[in-house]
Parts: C-alpha cells; structure tokens; sequence
C-alpha cells in the first residue's frame, strides 16, 4: 500500500469503504431480492362468487 501514490491509495481507501457499505446493507436486510415469479401459485387461492355484489345498506349505516 505505501508503494501507491497518494491518489492510488485514496482510491483503494474509497474502495474498502465501498465494500463495507455494501456489507452493512446487507446485514439490514436492505439486499436485493429476486424477481418475483408470476404465477407460481395459480389455483392456490379462490374468490367467492359473491365479491363484485353490491353491499347492503346495513353495511354502510350499521355502526360497528
């Protein structure tokens, strides 16, 4: 290290913290995750027959 310039060795220096940025975002959970697959879970769930009904009256004026 001390063979390097002064420019040489900042540039190693702006590199290792580079590295331990990195290394902290990882630790926080802030790491990339992978792309999401669609339809991995085609049929796995369901949706009543009655979901695009209109709600009653009583649902809105009902105090809960």
């Amino acid at each position: 290290m001390r063979s390097l310039s002064l420019s040489q060795q900042q540039t190693v220096v702006d590199f290792i913290e580079f590295l331990a940025s990195q290394q902290v975002a990882k630790s926080n959970g802030s790491q990339h995750r992978s792309p999401r697959v669609f339809g991995l879970h085609t049929g796995m769930g369901e949706i009543h027959k009655g979901f695009k009904d209109p709600l009653p009256d009583e649902f809105w004026t009902e105090d809960l």
